[in-house]
């Protein structure tokens, strides 16, 4: 009897709830074995009829509609159909997966999966903060890991992501709190919430960071009794942040200093950044090549090379150095105290009554060497008029990436109009969620929990898709993984709201 109870305790759906999460810093890798795991104990045990339930039809329709057409593009538009189809046609165990999700937290009547989940994501949590800790005072983790320009990666390695887990990781963490009936459990959320800042600030992660502040304004949102308390947390949020800038300062430098340059350097008023603006447009120019279908998933990294010559024009138009006034550029050899030997280029005045050069007045330029181009006069005796144009240099030579580093412009570029209308029914899908929640808060009528539940979880995903924040590959498997589950727990809740009524 005691082994059959253990056997029920320990049933593979509990073990994924509590090893899902953890797997996902190791890679890709183990958390798809343990997806197709999930998928293959469920077959075995029922029906595929149990999951697709009457108020799910609309959803899974609209998944299916999405699967048949990425692949229906991969076959007949794609640039190539080999590279895109092993994107598109494993893409159906994702929906499962979700589907599974939603069934698993259905049939979870006593919520032991769910407590399951909360424990071990607080144990995940302050391992990454004790270990981030250890690595930043030693300078290497638990494991010898060690961290490079003051971004704290703890069990991430070399990859610097770890603030992008968490802000991942932590509206499904809420979501969860919601739903369940503990004890102090707001106070558990504030552990949570504090934890999560902490590891985003160590990750140096702007982007990671922006997401948590949209986050917590979601949760002030649905939580604030009035505007005056909404105001007071917002104004708390901004000075623990900066108070956590201030104590790690490569944090500071990285995402205040750092950013700040970057938003001066771009000509777009939705790129962060320069390079950003670069991948943009270089999508751009792929999804006007081929706008109703795209080139198909996978294309960006192949196709972008394409527009390598409108990418340098753009870059010598935006970046090139012009004459301060007559005189002559040289490279010239300095020695720097930290950094050893450089090359920088000097701008030395001609002074015309003299006839000469002067040395002692001139201008200090640094290049790159990636991509860079000078005037014909450049390193010789003749002089560059004023106004004149010097050199320009830029450390990237075109809009290259392995993705836009932008959902909706990588959903124009790669899979065209046809797809984008995909990802605009489902945003604005998630907006009348949101403003139907807070119609209700704003009339006053009390909200229930699992209403809470699905405006966070929404409010997530709409994080995600944000058009003027920068996003990863929405077809990277890693991220896939996180957004489906995400799916799932919506597909939850839409069946939980259902019974509800």
């Amino acid at each position: 009897m005691n082994s059959n109870f253990l056997l029920e305790k320990l049933s593979f759906n509990k073990i994924f709830f509590i090893l899902f999460f953890p797997s996902l810093i190791s890679g890709p890798l183990i958390p798809e074995l343990l997806i197709i795991g999930l998928i293959v104990n469920f077959f075995l045990k029922n029906n595929i009829k149990s999951l697709v339930t009457k108020n799910l039809k609309l959803y899974l329709i609209f998944l299916l509609i999405f699967y048949f057409y990425i692949n229906i593009n991969s076959l007949f538009f794609s640039f190539d159909t080999k590279i895109s189809l092993k994107s598109t046609l494993p893409y159906i165990r994702l929906i499962f997966f979700s589907l599974i999700i939603s069934k698993i937290l259905i049939d979870d009547e006593e919520n032991f999966i769910s407590k399951l989940f909360i424990y071990s994501s607080f144990f995940l949590l302050t391992f990454l903060l004790i270990d981030s800790l250890i690595q930043l005072l030693t300078g290497t983790n638990i494991f010898g890991q060690a961290y490079k320009n003051g971004r704290i990666t703890s069990l991430f390695g070399s990859e610097q992501i770890m603030g992008s887990f968490v802000v991942k990781i932590l509206p499904i963490i809420l979501c969860f709190l919601y739903l369940l009936n503990l004890n102090k459990k707001k106070y558990l959320g504030i552990i949570f919430l504090t934890i999560s800042l902490i590891l985003v600030i160590f990750s140096s992660e702007r982007v990671a960071l922006a997401h948590y502040i949209l986050i917590f304004i979601l949760i002030l949102f649905i939580e604030s009794k009035s505007i005056k308390n909404f105001i007071i947390y917002i104004f708390l949020l901004i000075f623990l942040i900066v108070i956590g800038l201030n104590i790690y300062t490569p944090a500071k430098e990285r995402i205040k200093d750092a950013t700040l340059n970057q938003i001066k350097s771009t000509t777009l008023l939705f790129a962060p950044s320069y390079r950003h603006e670069l991948h943009y447009l270089t999508a751009i120019y792929i999804f006007l090549d081929n706008p109703i279908f795209g080139e198909g998933i996978k294309s960006f990294r192949y196709k972008c090379g394409n527009y390598e010559n409108d990418i340098k024009n753009k870059i010598i138009n935006d970046k090139a150095v012009y004459a301060p006034y007559d005189g002559v550029a040289k490279i010239i050899d300095i020695e720097e105290r930290f950094y050893g030997p450089k090359k920088i280029i000097r701008f030395f005045k001609y002074n015309e009554n003299l006839d000469k050069v002067e040395n002692t007045i001139y201008e200090e330029y640094y290049f790159n060497n990636n991509f860079k181009k000078f005037n014909l006069k450049f390193d010789t005796k003749n002089i560059i008029k004023e106004g004149e144009f010097i050199y320009v240099s830029y450390p990237y030579k075109n809009g290259c990436n392995t993705h836009p580093h932008n959902y909706l412009i990588q959903f124009l570029a790669e899979i065209g109009i046809v797809g984008f209308l995909f990802y605009l029914v489902f945003f604005l899908y998630l907006l009348v969620i949101i403003f139907k929640t807070l119609i209700i808060k704003k009339k006053q009528i009390k909200i229930l929990n699992f209403q809470k539940s699905k405006f966070i979880i929404c409010g997530s995903i709409l994080v995600e898709l944000f058009p003027l924040i920068p996003s990863g590959n929405f077809f990277n498997n890693w991220l896939s993984m996180l957004f489906f589950f995400k799916i799932g727990i919506l597909f939850f809740l839409a069946q939980n709201q259902y019974n509800k009524k």
